[in-house]
């Protein structure tokens, strides 16, 4: 990944964090599915991407869970949006769905935002041309198998063009150590104690940490790696 030029990079998850870190370093040049979801863990969303997000939007499978919203600090806007969860991949909505909206009337015009997303998401997955980085931020342990195996079940289906970018959690490691490792040329692992970064588990402050100077750090490397045109 040394020197590579991205055309686009995308979030992955695991929550909204990775997707705040690339919009806050001006570097969300476009909406992808995982963006502002929270749920299953690193394996599931690749086997999702794998299987052409097979079963992910389903209608019936939407359960309204307000009572998630209340754990939110009092100056989160998504306390006044309803939260839906999807009871068969487990995924948390927290901003599609504005407090006492209509979920009847709502639905296919979210439905509609993330078969767009997940349509030019693809478009650019299966174009050989662009360079393609995705960006997952883990609080959990992944195994290098794992993401090692999940890459190359990648390069399999869509072409080597594409490269992960994945913030690993080593609560082992103190709060002020972060670690930059290979697992391939196209696979690049940050680790890092994230525990720092959270709330009830909830995502906070990861940009503005000032112990950490993250954000600096993390927007001079990846700006060099991409290129200034969508």
């Amino acid at each position: 990944m040394k020197n590579k030029k991205f055309d686009v990079v995308y979030s992955i998850g695991f929550g909204c964090g990775m997707a705040r870190i690339l919009q806050v370093s001006n570097l969300r040049t476009t909406s992808g599915p995982f963006d502002w979801i929270v749920g299953p863990d690193f394996g599931y969303r690749i086997d999702l991407i794998l299987n052409d997000f097979r079963e992910f939007f389903n209608k019936d499978d939407f359960v309204l869970k307000n009572e998630i919203a209340e754990d939110y600090r009092p100056d989160d806007p998504n306390r006044h949006n309803d939260v839906y969860t999807n009871k068969k991949t487990g995924f948390i909505h927290p901003h599609d769905f504005m407090q006492g909206d209509d979920f009847e009337e709502t639905f296919p015009i979210v439905l509609e935002k993330y078969n767009r997303r997940i349509q030019r998401f693809y478009e650019y997955l299966k174009d050989t041309n662009k360079r393609v980085l995705l960006a997952y931020l883990s609080f959990s342990v992944i195994d290098d198998k794992l993401i090692y195996s999940s890459y190359k079940k990648l390069v399999e289906k869509f072409g080597d063009h594409i490269s992960l970018l994945i913030f690993n959690h080593k609560p082992n490691l103190d709060y002020k150590t972060i670690e930059k490792r290979y697992l391939d040329e196209n696979i690049v692992v940050y680790d890092l104690n994230n525990v720092l970064y959270t709330e009830n588990n909830k995502l906070v402050g990861i940009i503005t940490n000032r112990d950490l100077k993250f954000e600096e750090d993390f927007s001079k490397k990846i700006k060099e790696c991409m290129t200034s045109e969508n």
